[in-house]
């Protein structure tokens, strides 16, 4: 579940799982107005654009991290109450960030000093939370304010082929689900396979409960051939990378 959490994607240097007891402060974040001293900021979410604000920190028995500014929250939905509450956490942090020189040729690295603690229920997996630190400088000199959200969880999904003369696939979308993308990923095979990735909440909210049926075009090649294209495993998908050594 850590591994294919969406606040957990991408290159870090080091991750790490544990058992834990985790404390959320002030979980529930305002959907009016930000709480004082806090700068609100605007995201959207399935669409839906928020402003909200919380003041958070994270502790494990092995590491602890507290905010000194109240964090942006970027949900819609109370979070879940964590008040000493036994939990899987998983840490990830730092990374490879490029960053173009400025009159010059070639680029330079600079190493994130970003964590992502993703939490979980440790009796029922349920009432997932991500918490995003604030980071140092960038490429651009600028940091940014910590936030807290609920995840979702990337799966490989259901899909077929439209026809024999259309580059679409129709992909079956988990109820309160959306569709994120599609790739080519190794297959049993020698010929690739074709990964279709919806993004689905761990907790889901909406009042919907069938999946969906779509269609996304673009996605294999025309001819009678694309019946035969492997279809690849469904269920969750790792893409959280870790740097070797860490």
């Amino acid at each position: 579940m850590f591994e294919s959490a969406s606040a957990a994607q991408g290159t870090h240097d080091f991750a790490v799982l544990g058992l834990g007891v985790a404390t959320l402060t002030n979980p529930t974040p305002s959907s009016e107005e930000p709480a004082a001293g806090a700068s609100p900021a605007t995201s959207s979410t399935n669409g839906t654009a928020t402003s909200t604000s919380a003041s958070t920190s994270t502790s494990t028995s092995t590491s602890t991290s507290t905010t000194s500014a109240l964090p942006t929250t970027t949900t819609t939905t109370p979070l879940p109450v964590y008040d000493q509450r036994l939990a899987w956490i998983g840490i990830t942090w730092g990374g490879p960030q490029t960053c173009p020189r400025t009159g010059t040729s070639g680029a330079k690295l600079l190493d994130s000093n970003e964590y992502v603690a993703v939490l979980m229920d440790a009796d029922t997996g349920h009432d997932v939370v991500a918490y995003t630190s604030t980071t140092g400088a960038s490429c651009s000199s600028e940091t940014s304010e910590p936030t807290v959200v609920r995840p979702d969880q990337l799966v490989s999904v259901p899909w077929h082929p439209v026809g024999p003369d259309s580059t679409a696939v129709s992909v079956t979308v988990p109820p309160c689900g959306s569709y994120d993308g599609w790739t080519q990923v190794a297959g049993t095979t020698s010929q690739p396979a074709v990964q279709v990735v919806a993004s689905v909440p761990f907790d889901p909210t909406c009042a919907a409960s069938a999946p969906e049926s779509i269609a996304v075009d673009d996605v294999v090649p025309l001819g009678s051939a694309q019946s035969q294209l492997p279809h690849a495993a469904l269920g969750p998908v790792d893409e959280l990378k870790v740097l070797p050594g860490g």
